[in-house]
Parts: structure tokens; sequence; C-alpha cells
């Protein structure tokens, strides 16, 4: 008779089945541990994807690219704001390895007739870029009040679509206000825009 459940004692068989059965779990232990595995590597692969290109999860509208010496530049707003902060990222990247010195800049919301609503200047500190590689710069500054700008500069700040009251319901349409980045050069000055730029709601 072949060797089989059938050839083996009561006491063998059942100590057949608790074998089986232990061998089961640990099998069944084994692969959750390298379910966690690969958890825990797609999790260090998203940390470093977010180290090298921190403006990945930026949903907002890029500015407009400008090239200069070699060098890619553009702008966008941040998705997370504070009540009374804003900030906005200038992008760098290039295809080979570059050291940029330190340099003026100055960011301004102008609107279509030339108004600067608000404006400030900032030094781009020295950095050294790798290629291939996204680097940045912060730009943050403290947002005015709405009632404290001209009424044709209201316009940075969106307007609720609901609930609507009688006044911005038939309130004339925001004139568009852009956001313009320059960059001082020794010889000349750079200028990066971002069209339609807003500070969000206020709060």
């Amino acid at each position: 008779m072949s060797k089989g459940y059938h050839s083996r004692s009561p006491d063998e068989f059942k100590k057949y089945l608790q074998e089986l059965s232990g061998g089961d779990k640990k099998k069944n232990w084994k692969q959750f541990i390298l379910f966690l595995d690969v958890l825990l590597l797609l999790f260090v692969f998203y940390l470093a994807s977010k180290a090298l290109n921190p403006g990945s999860d930026i949903k907002f509208q890029p500015s407009e690219r400008v090239m200069i010496e070699d060098v890619e530049y553009y702008f966008v707003r941040s998705e997370s704001m504070l009540k009374d902060e804003l900030t906005y990222f200038l992008f760098t990247t290039t295809k080979k390895e570059k050291k940029l010195p330190d340099r003026k800049a100055s960011l301004s919301f102008v609107t279509e007739s030339g108004l600067v609503c608000y404006g400030i200047e900032f030094t781009l500190a020295e950095k050294k870029i790798q290629p291939n590689l996204r680097e940045y710069y912060p730009i943050n500054f403290n947002r005015m009040k709405k009632d404290s700008l001209v009424e044709e500069c209201s316009g940075i700040y969106k307007t609720p679509s609901f609930p609507r009251s009688f006044n911005t319901l038939f309130k004339p349409k925001s004139k568009r206000i852009d956001a313009v980045l320059k960059i001082f050069l020794e010889k000349e000055t750079k200028k990066i825009i971002l069209k339609d730029a807003n500070w969000g709601y206020e709060l």
C-alpha cells in the first residue's frame, strides 16, 4: 500500500495534520513579512522622490519657463497656505552641474493696466544645482488684507462662488492680475510671468 493518510495510525494522522497546519502558518507569516517589506520599500521611494522633487505635488498652474545661462527657471504658488502668509517656489533645472551666485530678485503683482498691487524684494542665495534635478528657492511674504487694497487690486483674492450676495452677483468681473518675478543679472533683468495669479480666498 502506498504511503498516505490510510497507511497512518490515528495518532500519526493527527500529528501529520498538525505539521501541515504549522507549515501553513509559517508560510503565511513569511508572506506577511514580505508584504510589509514591499510597503516599506515603496514608502522609502516616495520619501526619496519628495526630497529630490519637492514641488511634485504642487497642483497650481506654473509660470512661463525662462532660460538664464543654460538654467531653466519657473515659479508656482504653493498649495499650502497660512492665514496671513503665502509661499511661492522658484524652481531651477539644468542639464549640467551649475553654481548659481547670489542674485537680487523681486516679485510683484501687477494689474492689466500696469498698477503694482504688491511687491517684495529678496536675494536668491548662492546654490549649486545638479544635472536633471529640480532645485528650488522658497519665496515667503505676508498677504495684505483685502480692504487695504485699492479696488483695481481686489481681484487678487478669489470671490467665493457660494453664497452669492446682491453685491457679488452684479459686481463686474475682476481684472486679471499677473505675478511678475524679476531676476537682476549684471547686465540685464530677466522677467518671468505667472498669468492670472491670485492669493486664494481671504481667510
